[in-house]
């Protein structure tokens, strides 16, 4: 990380979006039940699940988004008042709750691309694809992990510089151990 750099333009030589995504991430096919896509979430203990048909992208369900469709008495604490009609939502589809637009970002994707299109898709994770096949997801603590990683590691002595402009002496950050 601290190697690479980025030119005036936001670009940077060479980076690409496969340097920073994660490759191990949930996956269901369309037509799994609720309740499958649910454990896979708590087993990778994340809040987002990609949804494929066969090897193409679909989209992005969040844990909020299966929520909605599953019902709350299958759960404590209300486990004791599950029904029939209760334990059906486990069976249910995950794309009947798929309501986010979000779009792949190639895996040739730049910095600034990766950014812009963050900032423009309301999804917990950026899905990276190939010809329509994810090949991982960029999170957002990824990209900020990345971000503050070029910020520091480039010019560690210019952040206390700056923050002497900005900040009254008593307001001073503390030193950064490194």
């Amino acid at each position: 990380q601290g190697a690479f750099m980025v030119d005036e333009t936001g670009e940077g030589a060479g980076f690409q979006a496969q340097a920073i995504m994660d490759e191990d991430f949930p996956v269901v096919q369309l037509g799994t039940p609720l309740w499958e896509a649910v454990k896979k979430m708590e087993g990778y203990k994340v809040e987002y699940i990609i949804l494929v048909d066969g090897l193409k992208f679909i989209g992005v369900l969040t844990m909020a988004d299966i929520r909605r469709g599953l019902s709350p008495f299958l759960e404590d604490p209300f486990k004791d008042y599950c029904r029939t009609q209760d334990l059906a939502t486990k069976s249910f589809k995950v794309e009947w709750f798929l309501d986010r637009d979000v779009k792949c970002i190639p895996y040739t994707a730049s910095l600034k691309e990766i950014v812009q299109a963050c900032l423009g898709q309301d999804a917990p994770c950026l899905p990276v694809c190939k010809n329509g096949r994810v090949l991982g997801v960029i999170t957002l603590k990824k990209l900020i992990q990345f971000l503050a990683g070029l910020a520091f590691d480039q010019a560690p002595e210019e952040i206390p510089k700056i923050s002497k402009k900005v900040l009254p002496e008593e307001e001073q950050p503390a030193a950064r151990i490194n």
